[in-house]
């Protein structure tokens, strides 16, 4: 009897849970779908290069600020930062790649929820140091990122298939 019971109560729990969106049955899909369809209307149209244009003001912001000033100033204050960013850099893949082999079963012998929280941790970490970095680097080369992208995109425009060359002779 109760056996009956616990299948009623299944089939009533899997109607609801079979709803479907009013997106359709994979709203994430079609959310990130549509996100990239507008991505790209936005990369293919003329508000691109104006708003591109807009962004100079806050490049230049970025390299007045302190971590602008130290980046630019201190030749080894910026490599020792790069330094950092890339060993974190390695070590958020390699906490990816270790629980990963666990669940690929490599590690057997530890339990596999302390390696996930361990290397979850690892990884939050490891993250955080990129961003930080990442954004003291950028600080301190701002307006160059901002006209190298500028003079990629202008030879990418004009169809030059060594654009990649030619930016570097450019500068």
């Amino acid at each position: 009897m109760s056996s009956a019971t616990n299948s009623t109560n299944n089939l009533s729990n899997n109607s609801s849970s079979d709803r479907q969106s009013p997106i359709g049955p994979y709203p994430r899909a079609t959310i990130a779908g549509l996100a990239l369809l507008v991505l790209l209307a936005f990369s293919f149209s003329g508000l691109r290069a104006e708003t591109w244009t807009a962004l100079l003001p806050f490049f230049e912001w970025m390299e007045t600020t302190w971590f602008g000033y130290v980046g630019k100033t201190w030749g080894g204050a910026f490599a020792t930062i790069q330094a950092g960013h890339l060993v974190s850099l390695g070590v958020l893949g390699g906490a990816v790649l270790f629980s990963d082999g666990r669940l690929l079963g490599l590690y057997s012998s530890l339990p596999l929820r302390e390696v996930i929280d361990g290397s979850h941790q690892v990884f939050k970490w490891a993250l955080a140091v990129v961003v930080f970095t990442g954004v003291f680097m950028a600080c301190g080369v701002a307006v160059k990122v901002y006209y190298c992208f500028l003079v990629q995109n202008a030879y990418a425009d004009s169809g030059c298939p060594l654009r990649v060359l030619c930016s570097k002779t450019t500068h």
